[in-house]
């Protein structure tokens, strides 16, 4: 009916893929309309996990990879609870290098909307609580202090953190970054804790050139003019937040072309 016609002609907007031929496909072999509908997310939950490296082996990456992280290359819609790094040398690669996490970011779930439903979006965003990230301890033997630990390093062109080279509408709480002896970005975007912090990949998808949240909703929309009945997709606009993190036992450097920082190279929201 009305509804898989405005699905179909939708879908095949996007170029190459025949996602309303697939639309059409499913809808006439009995799948229900409200099955295309999203209708929430959960959210995976990794707790008490640890990552130790081998003493002087921890070099993660290399200048041609990009999402690399101590824990996780790149972290989307996912808790994460009293999880840790040890043993870090060196953390490469070309955009997004953190030490504990590459990018860290809301999940963006697209609804489909009708000309009598509601917007549906979920933007579930990302938590980490209580994880830690720390560089390779000197053998000793003796107990060692944190201020013996071997300083760690980390490299890239673009969006580089001791903790996540970016966060997009991430909630980072009472968690630290040790160690850390240099973080360097021969492009845009570092710091000691997160590169760049900023609103939800959503909005990231729209492009470069309308980085502003009112520039993005006017190319969205604008793009829709003259669809009747048109789809729009929300995304998730909340700032990322950080609640008691902490860069400690660090001699830090910290060099990048643009937004280089001691906690976080660029912000918004």
């Amino acid at each position: 009916g009305d509804i898989e016609r405005l699905l179909t002609n939708l879908l095949n907007i996007i170029p190459g893929i025949g996602l309303g031929d697939l639309i059409t496909i499913l809808l006439r072999n009995g799948l229900a309309i409200g099955h295309l509908i999203p209708t929430g997310y959960y959210r995976p939950h990794i707790e008490n996990c640890t990552v130790s490296l081998k003493n002087g082996a921890g070099s993660l990456g290399n200048a041609t990879s990009s999402y690399v992280g101590g824990f996780v290359g790149k972290q989307v819609g996912t808790v994460m609870d009293t999880c840790t790094v040890s043993g870090l040398k060196s953390v490469t690669a070309n955009d997004y290098a953190g030490g504990f996490a590459g990018a860290t970011m809301d999940a963006l779930i697209r609804g489909l909307l009708t000309k009598l439903g509601g917007n549906i979006s979920y933007s579930p965003s990302t938590e980490n609580t209580n994880c830690t990230v720390q560089s390779v301890v000197n053998s000793s033997e003796d107990e060692q202090s944190e201020t013996e630990a071997t300083l760690w390093t980390i490299t890239g062109t673009n969006y580089v953190g001791g903790y996540t080279g970016m966060t997009a509408n991430s909630n980072i709480v009472n968690s630290t970054v040790k160690n850390l002896g240099a973080v360097t970005a021969s492009g845009d975007y570092a710091a000691g804790f997160v590169g760049q912090a900023t609103v939800g990949s959503g909005a990231l998808s729209l492009g470069e050139d309308e980085n502003t949240l009112l520039g993005q909703i006017g190319k969205l929309t604008g793009d829709l003019t003259g669809m009747e009945g048109a789809v729009l997709e929300l995304f998730g606009a909340a700032p990322s937040r950080f609640n008691n993190c902490k860069i400690l036992d660090s001699t830090l450097s910290v060099q990048a072309g643009n937004y280089a920082g001691g906690f976080i190279g660029q912000g918004d929201g």
